[in-house]
């Protein structure tokens, strides 16, 4: 065996990263990055949240206790 486990975690909350953000992060980048060339002004607003569905319950741990 590889040495580790998959144990269940109760309180400790991971957010999910799917295939679908990583490649709208890439977009937004790829825009950002377009915009700043062209000297655009750029407003920051910060709304930050997420969905209860969008975390880990259980992750991966290794025999020794070390794990994310």
């Amino acid at each position: 065996m590889l040495g580790f486990t998959f144990k269940q975690i109760s309180n400790t909350k991971i957010p999910l990263e799917g295939i679908e953000i990583e490649a709208q992060r890439a977009i937004f980048y790829r825009k950002m990055g377009n915009l700043r060339s062209t000297g655009a002004h750029i407003f920051y607003h910060d709304e930050t949240w997420s969905n209860a569905s969008e975390e880990k319950r259980s992750i991966w741990f290794s025999d020794t206790g070390e794990g994310r």
